[in-house]
C-alpha cells in the first residue's frame, strides 16, 4: 500500500510540474495581460518588426482567453497569422483575405463586445490605428 501512495504523490508531481508554465484560461489572467499588451496589439501591421510581436502576443493571449470569448478570440488569432503572413500580390490572394475577414466577423465583434465590457480594452475599429497589410513592394 505504502508503494502506492508514493507512485500517487509521483503522479501528481508530474502533472503538477507539467501545468506550471501554462497560464491559465481565466478573466483575470487574459484581461490582465491584454492590459498589459494593449499598445503592442493595438500597432498598425506595416513592418516584419511590428507584425511578429503582435502575431506572438494574439497567440499567447489564445492560451489565456477563458472559456466564454475561447473561441472567438483564437478566430481572431488566425485572422491576425494570416494576415500577417499573407502574400497579396495577387487578386486571388487578397480576395482570400477578404472572404477570411467576413467569416471571421462574427468573432472579432464578439471580442470587441467581451473585451471592452470585461476588461475594459477597446478594439472596435475607432479605437484602433489604421491598418495595413505589408505587402513587401
Amino acid at each position: 500500500m505504502k508503494s502506492l501512495g508514493i507512485l500517487g504523490l509521483l503522479g501528481a508531481l508530474v502533472v503538477g510540474s507539467g501545468c506550471a508554465g501554462t497560464p491559465r484560461r481565466s478573466v483575470a489572467s487574459f484581461c490582465g495581460q491584454l492590459d498589459k499588451d494593449r499598445t503592442l496589439l493595438m500597432l498598425p501591421m506595416t513592418t516584419p518588426e511590428q507584425i511578429s510581436p503582435m502575431v506572438a502576443r494574439y497567440r499567447a493571449l489564445d492560451t489565456r482567453a477563458p472559456e466564454e470569448i475561447r473561441e472567438q478570440w483564437h478566430d481572431l488569432t488566425e485572422l491576425i497569422s494570416k494576415v500577417a503572413s499573407a502574400d497579396v500580390s495577387t487578386a486571388a490572394q487578397q480576395a482570400d483575405l477578404v472572404k477570411l475577414a467576413y467569416t471571421t466577423d462574427k468573432s472579432v465583434k464578439a471580442v470587441v463586445s467581451y473585451t471592452k465590457a470585461t476588461c475594459n480594452v477597446d478594439f472596435s475599429p475607432g479605437a484602433l490605428p489604421a491598418t495595413t497589410i505589408a505587402s513587401g513592394g
